[in-house]
């Protein structure tokens, strides 16, 4: 049937239509519903997905934090070490790891190697002396080179310093040490003048070998030898000049100054001539006379050096010694004339005496006896007595005087021998006296243990004297000078007689 338009469907029609209106509507339900279910899926899909990649961007964002904080940790690690960077080296030792005590201690051993070898000769005559490197001191300058060292990429950005030390793994850093020597002026000196000691020769002059004063030959003479000396400011400055060169290895060889000796063994005996002879002869006994020879036998090839002073007690010893051979013979003790171990002796030391005055020789200690000797002139006596008193005198000269002195039968005999100056050539010894003094009046005593009317003679009277002196120089027979010598005082002494008690 064809609708015409606008005419009004027919209740079949309208429950046809509602029918298909309501299956129609089913049908959009249906489908509004299917695509809700889709939309649900679909945004539940997203949701999830959304979720998951939200989840998986998180977890990714933590994995980087976590990637990136631990890289910064590595950093700060690799930064922030209080010990060296691997790849740090000083002297082909890496010091990586290591602290700067510990980086010490390991280039400690190896600072010796690095001192430049010094190995120099010196020769002096046939000896030899060295010097080498262990005779030096140095110093190192590890400790600013560590300082240095340690500071490889410990400065500028935190991140270029771990690139650096990064780097330093392929391409290492090195630094060398510095060793200095130190030159010390006055070791050099003890070491040069240690040589010079060893090898240094005095000259040595003209000498007497031996003095045999009783012998027609009386002195043996030698030839003196030339002395050398070591140049020790030129080997010095060549030691220095060698130390300053880059090679510090040689030989040197020392040079030598000759000093020749300045006495000969002609101008030796011109000062080893007689000087002077003096003798004395003996009236005393066979025990005195003895004694006189024991005296100058003690006093025979006496040797003085210049200013050195004679002791005739210290030359003889004890003289009252009767084991060392001395006998008892006259003496004068206490003004009276006894029987005295060593008796006479003093004739020995007055002969001396005479002898010394006329070699010129400094008189410094001599006391003249109690009773003027008979052996020679008033005032040139020299009594001693051991250990009291003694006769001294000094050599003045300025070389050695010998001596010899000996006993021929009664007569002593004493000669000094040496250096005779261009002002004298023979001295001579006057004396006079000054004051005579009468002996005193006669003492009596009385003793008892003799018979009555019987005198007896104690002690002789003496008289006394004072003297005066001087020694007097010739030259070629004239006199060309004078000196006083000790003056002498002889008491006087009363007579003593002992008598026996009146009946």
């Amino acid at each position: 049937m064809t609708r015409r338009k606008h005419d009004l469907p027919d209740a079949e029609e309208l429950v046809d239509i509602s029918a298909g209106l309501n299956s129609q509507s089913e049908l959009s339900r249906q489908q509004k519903n299917r695509k809700k279910i889709i939309i649900i899926v679909v945004c539940a899909f997203v949701v999830v997905a959304l979720c998951v990649t939200g989840f998986l961007l998180y977890r990714h964002y933590e994995e980087e934090k976590a990637r990136e904080r631990a890289f910064q940790e590595l950093v700060d690690r690799t930064v922030n070490t209080e010990t060296f960077y691997e790849g740090v080296v000083v002297e082909g030792i890496d010091l990586g790891g290591k602290t700067l005590d510990q980086a010490k201690e390991a280039l400690a051993s190896l600072e010796p190697d690095l001192r430049q070898p010094v190995d120099i000769t010196v020769t002096a005559g046939e000896n030899s002396y060295q010097l080498t490197t262990d005779d030096f001191t140095y110093t190192y300058n590890t400790d600013e080179v560590l300082d240095e060292a340690y500071q490889v990429a410990r400065t500028g950005e935190r991140m270029d310093r771990y690139n650096k030390i990064l780097d330093l793994k392929e391409n290492p850093v090195e630094f060398s040490i510095e060793a200095q020597m130190t030159v010390d002026d006055a070791k050099l000196q003890e070491f040069v003048d240690a040589i010079a000691a060893e090898v240094n020769v005095a000259p040595v002059e003209a000498s007497v070998t031996s003095f045999s004063p009783l012998s027609a030959e009386k002195f043996t003479y030698a030839e003196g030898q030339d002395g050398q000396s070591l140049n020790t400011e030129k080997l010095l400055a060549d030691i220095k000049e060698l130390l300053a060169a880059d090679d510090k290895t040689g030989t040197l060889e020392g040079e030598f100054t000759v000093n020749p000796h300045t006495t000969t063994v002609e101008q030796l005996k011109a000062r080893t001539v007689l000087m002077s002879s003096y003798s004395t002869t003996s009236t005393n006994t066979a025990a005195g006379t003895n004694n006189m020879r024991l005296a100058l036998e003690a006093v025979n090839g006496t040797v003085l050096q210049p200013d050195e002073v004679f002791s005739f007690n210290n030359t003889t010893g004890d003289t009252t010694d009767p084991s060392r051979g001395y006998q008892a013979a006259g003496a004068i003790m206490n003004g009276q004339s006894v029987q005295s171990i060593g008796g006479g002796i003093c004739q020995a030391s007055t002969t001396i005496y005479g002898a010394a005055m006329r070699a010129d020789m400094d008189i410094t200690m001599r006391y003249n006896h109690v009773w003027p000797s008979t052996y020679v002139p008033l005032g040139q006596d020299a009594t001693v007595d051991y250990p009291s008193v003694d006769f001294q005198f000094r050599n003045s000269s300025q070389y050695p005087v010998y001596i010899a002195a000996w006993v021929d039968g009664v007569v002593l005999h004493v000669e000094f021998y040496g250096y005779i100056p261009e002002t004298w050539d023979t001295i001579e010894v006057s004396t006079w006296t000054t004051e005579t003094i009468p002996a005193p009046e006669a003492i009596t005593e009385v003793d008892s243990s003799l018979a009555p009317g019987t005198t007896q003679l104690v002690t002789q009277a003496h008289t006394g004297y004072r003297a005066a002196g001087e020694r007097i120089y010739y030259k070629n027979g004239q006199r060309v000078g004078s000196d006083p010598i000790h003056s002498s005082y002889y008491p006087a002494n009363a007579a003593v007689y002992k008598v026996g008690p009146s009946e």
